[in-house]
């Protein structure tokens, strides 16, 4: 049996270093690269597939074993997506009443740079009447004056990837599911740009 050589100690720092900073930085990339896929480069959206930062847009039909944007996705729900950066400033988003979709379950999953899903506004916690709140980045100063009447929602990094779903009873009947998703909105509060 062959006796194991000893491993340099400086070698053996740099490996764990690295696993660590592979392990914290990739989700991020990961992040990134999925971003500018859907939304376009600096330029904005280039296929006809892409669309702009802020903007909310949705599926209008179910998924099929053949949809591979998501591994796995369920076939029961219409997906939406929107990409939020907050470095432009706050951004108003409105979430849809409870009552006026009676039934319909909705969630709005919202997550981090990182993949970290920190707000999940949906049809089981909204109030009755709908909700509009502001969502905030780390970077927005304290002296800001946001709207005193609505919630406001803490983003950990300024770039959030929103996907909102919607429980589909019946895909042939999707006119009651399209109603849901046109309440559902991202807007750009004035002297804010979007992008």
């Amino acid at each position: 049996m062959e006796t194991p050589h000893p491993q340099n100690p400086f070698f053996a720092l740099g490996q764990s270093v690295g696993l660590a900073a592979f392990v914290w930085g990739y989700p991020l990339i990961e992040t990134l690269r999925t971003c500018r896929m859907m939304v376009g480069g600096p330029d904005g959206p280039q296929d006809p597939r892409q669309f702009p930062m802020e903007t909310l847009r949705h599926k209008q039909a179910v998924n099929t074993s053949e949809d591979r944007t998501v591994v796995a996705s369920a076939t029961d729900l219409l997906y939406g997506s929107a990409w939020i950066n907050l470095a432009n400033g706050p951004r108003v988003v409105t979430v849809p009443s409870s009552v006026k979709h009676k039934g319909r379950y909705f969630v709005m999953a919202m997550y981090d740079a990182w993949t970290n899903n920190f707000a999940n506004p949906r049809s089981a916690t909204a109030p009755n009447e709908g909700e509009r709140f502001v969502m905030v980045g780390p970077g927005t100063p304290q002296s800001m004056v946001l709207p005193a009447d609505l919630r406001v929602v803490n983003a950990p990094t300024d770039l959030v990837w929103m996907i909102p779903r919607v429980l589909v009873d019946d895909p042939k009947h999707l006119d009651p599911v399209f109603a849901l998703q046109a309440d559902m909105q991202v807007e750009c509060p004035p002297q804010t740009h979007a992008g």
